[in-house]
């Protein structure tokens, strides 16, 4: 089965940011195709290098779960518009650069339509 998570948090404000890679982790090990797409105030979980203190770091733990062949996405758009220099990306992370007409997010519907199943948070 083909999982889409959409996350739209920001790695501090919600246990969210933590929660969702760990059951995309189980959903890949129980062998579904699993993908994670970081979308809105979500896209600051893609910048690289977080330290903060006496908390889990976003950025290490997406790094483990592309290792463990999940899939992970950021909508170039939604880091731009927030200010977030493609620079400051995870190189690891599938950066969506592409500039779609307005109102219409080609990544993003691409992902949903081919999903089995859509679990969105935010």
């Amino acid at each position: 089965m083909k999982l889409l998570f959409i996350i739209c948090v920001t790695p501090l404000s919600s246990e969210y940011s933590y929660l969702i890679p760990h059951l995309a982790w189980l959903a890949k090990k129980k062998g579904h195709d699993v993908t994670i797409y970081y979308y809105g105030e979500g896209s600051y979980s893609s910048l690289k290098d977080q330290k903060p203190e006496r908390l889990p770091s976003v950025s290490k733990l997406i790094d483990n779960i592309i290792s463990a062949g999940i899939k992970v996405r950021v909508g170039g758009l939604c880091a731009k518009a927030r200010g977030i220099a493609y620079e400051f990306i995870s190189e690891k992370i599938q950066l969506d650069k592409s500039v779609p007409p307005a109102g219409y997010l080609t990544p993003l519907y691409e992902e949903i339509k081919s999903a089995d199943r859509v679990i969105f948070v935010g």
